[in-house]
């Protein structure tokens, strides 16, 4: 009797090693994958961030044509996040339904609009409507590809993906900072630079949405880069993975919204989120501090990032090749307190205080791609969607905390430095929280 051969036969070596078969199988969805797809996912989430951020330039002018103080703006920037809170389960779950190629696009375009529309506000309360909306159309977007990703990828690999697709974050600042800063120092058709800035960053995002019905495949089984042998090995390794978390977590909805070990995964990305956001929304206000133009401040800001996009590089590859992920979270929280702590102690040297500030942005940025390594290890299925989106939500809180507990310090304690060390407790909360998941099973597991 002849041999049967199955699709994971056909590329077996002779003599037959499943583990070389199987290695074979994970260098070809993976490397197809980060070519294919990938780079095109990091776009997304470039334009994505250049709209969420792109205020913190923006107020370079706006904050004093407007009458903005310190405070009000650090909440203008928060109203985003409370936007994104209310409706990132929700619309989590309606990806699910509808598919990431539609919903994802109604995301990106919905949000493109309404960054737009920022630029013909006239108030104070239409900026915080309007951030609060921009909020509230881009929910979904980060925990709903972050989902796409667990059925196209292996855990073991997910950690360097999830690292280029996060790339977007420093991208779009060292991409969006020179345009910036000299999209201010324009004047045209009786508007001033700062709306310009909302105007030409935002059409991109819904010329890229509507891309994304045309380029982006819902699913492993609809692309002709795969192999069917591919395809079948990758659905069986997907599987495993799936029916192991669903023994040691979460797989379904109402249990992974109930679960202690979620809310203390969102209370991680809470803290991170306190640091990071309160940093990078101030951050380009205390170097035009320094003296420095609109322009130079954009290219200041561009060469932080830089440095970021490499070292988060680094820290998720060097993730996946060790398949360590407690400490490589903690571990970029601690470093980011650190920095914190020595901005403000050099609160009255203005350049040693900015150096310092711009080592806790790029040393505690790889927290977040190699965070996200977590949530898969613990939840499957159904759960997974609902947990992550409400991991994501209870993040979003850390990005409205950070930036209104800095400006308030800033208007009432005439500086930046108290505020620095109480944002700092953020990361410190999220490296605590995260050593303790060492003791529960699904975390103990490398990968």
């Amino acid at each position: 009797m002849s041999a049967i051969h199955t699709p994971l036969n056909d590329i077996a070596p002779p003599g037959g090693s499943m583990a070389a078969a199987d290695a074979v199988h994970r260098e070809a969805v993976v490397s197809r994958f980060t070519t294919k797809l990938a780079p095109y996912l990091a776009l997304l989430y470039l334009f994505l961030f250049l709209d969420r951020t792109n205020i913190s330039f923006a107020a370079l002018q706006m904050n004093k044509q407007l009458g903005l103080s310190a405070t009000a703006f650090g909440l203008a920037v928060g109203m985003f996040s409370v936007g994104y809170f209310v409706f990132e389960i929700p619309s989590t779950l309606m990806l699910r339904r509808f598919g990431a190629r539609r919903w994802l696009a109604r995301i990106m375009i919905s949000w493109g609009v309404l960054s737009l529309a920022t630029a013909f506000i006239q108030t104070e309360t239409s900026l915080y409507v309007l951030r609060f909306l921009v909020g509230a159309a881009e929910a979904g977007f980060v925990p709903g590809i972050l989902y796409y990703l667990t059925r196209w990828i292996p855990a073991a690999q997910r950690g360097r993906v999830i690292g280029i697709f996060m790339l977007g974050v420093p991208m779009a600042t060292i991409v969006g900072s020179p345009i910036s800063g000299l999209l201010l120092g324009q004047n045209w058709l009786g508007l001033h630079g700062w709306q310009w800035l909302f105007i030409v960053e935002s059409v991109p995002s819904i010329l890229l949405g509507i891309s994304i019905l045309y380029v982006l495949p819902e699913k492993p089984a609809d692309v002709t880069w795969l192999t069917p042998s591919n395809k079948v090995w990758l659905q069986r390794e997907l599987d495993g993975e799936h029916a192991r978390a669903a023994l040691l977590g979460r797989s379904k909805l109402s249990s992974a919204l109930a679960s202690p070990i979620v809310l203390m995964l969102g209370l991680i990305y809470l803290g991170n989120g306190v640091g990071l956001f309160g940093t990078s929304a101030f951050m380009p206000l205390i170097i035009r501090g320094l003296g420095l133009s609109y322009a130079a401040t954009g290219w200041a800001m561009s060469f932080i990032y830089v440095l970021m996009a490499l070292w988060m590089i680094f820290w998720t590859r060097h993730s996946d090749k060790t398949g360590e992920r407690i400490w490589h979270v903690a571990g970029a929280s601690l470093l980011g307190v650190a920095c914190l702590v020595g901005a403000a102690a050099f609160s009255q040297i203005p350049v040693v205080a900015v150096v310092w500030l711009a080592m806790s942005a790029i040393l505690m940025n790889p927290a977040t791609p190699s965070f996200w390594n977590l949530p898969p290890k613990y939840l499957s299925g159904a759960g997974a969607a609902a947990g992550i989106a409400w991991i994501s939500s209870i993040g979003a809180l850390g990005a409205f905390l950070g930036p209104l507990v800095l400006g308030f310090a800033k208007d009432h304690f005439g500086g930046y430095a108290g505020g620095l060390l109480l944002i700092a407790l953020g990361p410190l909360l999220s490296a605590v929280l995260t050593l303790s998941l060492k003791r529960h099973k699904a975390f103990a597991r490398a990968v």
